[in-house]
């Protein structure tokens, strides 16, 4: 005679393993996508980290183009061959803004005419962007990292 306890837990044996194959995809696509956005993410910190280096250097010479670009881009240098050309495909771009205005609202690119009594705000902008494909679920996409300054 075989006791009670015993035979439900050979009952139930089978059980866990059907429970375990309906749950473990669902926690399969849950960590996938996880990794998927923290990878996103870290990217998004590094393009961000680019452009304040670029913004460091347009803070002494924010005309100096070539000066903002090789410095955003040294901080990617394992993302950027040595050498490649700013927006190569399936590349990192460094785009920059250099405005000048009486006010926020009436910005033009610098040099701007303004007499000598006009006070003029500088803005500079430099974005790093970069085509992002994830691992899982959604379709390509374009990450960056922005700064925006005024200069006095």
């Amino acid at each position: 005679m075989t006791r009670p306890r015993a035979r439900r837990r050979r009952s139930q044996s089978g059980a866990v393993a059907v429970e375990f194959a309906l749950v473990s995809p669902v926690l399969i696509v849950i960590l996938l996508a996880t990794a998927d956005i923290g990878n996103a993410i870290q990217q998004m910190i590094r393009l961000e980290v680019a452009a304040r280096a670029g913004a460091q250097i347009a803070m002494t010479n924010p005309t100096n183009s070539a000066g903002i670009q090789t410095a955003a881009l040294q901080n990617l240098s394992d993302w950027v061959p040595v050498g490649a050309q700013n927006c190569a495909p399936g590349g990192v771009c460094v785009s920059i803004q250099h405005q000048c205005g009486t006010s926020p609202n009436s910005l033009v690119s610098c040099p701007g005419n303004f007499t000598e009594t006009d006070v003029v705000l500088e803005y500079v902008s430099v974005s790093v962007s970069r085509p992002y494909t994830p691992l899982f679920i959604v379709s390509e996409r374009t990450l960056s990292g922005y700064v925006e300054f005024r200069r006095r």
